[in-house]
């Protein structure tokens, strides 16, 4: 997930990590990538991932990320199990 200005505005830090879960409970490795200008200041974004306890953990870095985009799928991850 890449967290930006929009969740800080709407305030909507606990209904992402909600999501995070409810993906993890599905096996879906969820991580959180942050870009350098999402947020208003430097580091807010990562204060309010923090206030809705994300793990420290589960944060990186978007150099890092960038190359497993073209393999990820939420979309899977969502259906239905059976």
């Amino acid at each position: 997930m890449i967290p930006g200005y929009g969740m800080a505005v709407a305030q909507a830090q606990h209904m992402v990590r909600e999501l995070a879960d409810q993906l993890g409970q599905r096996g879906v490795n969820v991580r959180f990538a942050i870009h350098p200008v999402a947020g208003r200041m430097p580091g807010h974004m990562n204060v309010l991932l923090a206030e809705a306890e994300i793990p420290y953990d589960k944060l990186v870095e978007m150099d890092e990320i960038n190359p497993e985009f073209p393999q990820c799928d939420v979309r899977s991850s969502l259906e239905p199990t059976t």
